[in-house]
């Protein structure tokens, strides 16, 4: 089984290319797009949808439409923080903390899958060649920036 590590360069650069955000694509019954966004807040417990927004590297509207359809559905709801009535944070419900645990495991055997096919001996170099095309990605908000960088 890979390190938590290796689960995450991959996690994050299947989303930054776009494989993680495609709407006809089907996740556990939901589309790619909806699950990254459930698994997310499954991830902090509760979020803003401004945090989830940045996490993400979506806009602001879009999660939004992202978590009404999570919240329909009943895998998660909003609430009022206690600290601050202004602020509004996105947690999942008992169905959706369900859902989460399964397709973090669906996801974790997926991953794991493929990283068994990786030679053990170039692990190491896989993961770092990950983490270095990460890093790359970050000067680009998306392919249609004609090339602008961002800082």
């Amino acid at each position: 089984m890979p390190g938590c590590r290796s689960e995450e360069a991959l996690r994050r650069l299947f989303r930054k290319l776009g494989f993680m955000e495609r709407d006809e694509a089907r996740c556990c019954s939901m589309s790619l797009s909806r699950c990254q966004v459930l698994v997310e807040i499954g991830r902090r417990g509760g979020v803003s949808l401004v945090d989830l927004s940045v996490c993400l590297g979506l806009d602001k509207s879009t999660v939004s439409r992202l978590v009404d359809g999570l919240v329909e559905d009943g895998f998660a709801e909003r609430r009022e923080s206690s600290l601050d009535r202004r602020y509004l944070a996105v947690a999942l419900t008992e169905e959706g903390q369900t859902r989460f645990v399964d397709i973090e495991a669906r996801m974790d055997a997926f991953v794991g899958k493929a990283w068994e096919r990786v030679p053990e001996e170039r692990r190491g170099i896989v993961l770092e060649s990950l983490r270095i095309l990460e890093e790359a990605f970050l000067c680009c908000e998306n392919c249609c920036d004609e090339g602008e960088e961002k800082d």
